[in-house]
């Protein structure tokens, strides 16, 4: 995989995605939305972990419930409870859960 797509399929069809237009990808039940940089939701009919494998490097999980694209992290604050918040250039905020905080703060420095 040179040119980065990911195959997205859901609702009887499949849509072809450049990766570096997905911000974050989020776990909704059977499914998986997929969110991009231009605010476009895509229903994706898989789990978080296969589209872990088939996502580029750039795709970290932060949380039970999310695969973020590092490229689009603007800022990672950390809460005295241990749990952490990212902040993306698309303005969405998403968890960080505890225990893969390290990892996370890791991965950006």
């Amino acid at each position: 995989q040179t040119e980065s797509h990911l195959r997205v399929t859901g609702a009887g069809k499949i849509d072809v995605v450049r990766t570096d237009e997905i911000a974050y990808c989020k776990s909704a039940g059977d499914y998986v939305e997929i969110c991009l940089k231009d605010g476009r939701e895509i229903l994706h009919s898989g789990s978080l972990a296969q589209l872990k494998k088939d996502l580029p490097t750039t795709f970290l999980r932060v949380h039970r419930s999310y695969l973020v694209n590092t490229n689009f992290i603007q800022s990672l604050t950390r809460e005295n409870s241990g749990v952490g918040q990212l902040l993306l250039t698309t303005n969405s905020e998403i968890p960080v859960s505890r225990r893969i905080m390290p990892i996370v703060r890791d991965a950006l420095s």
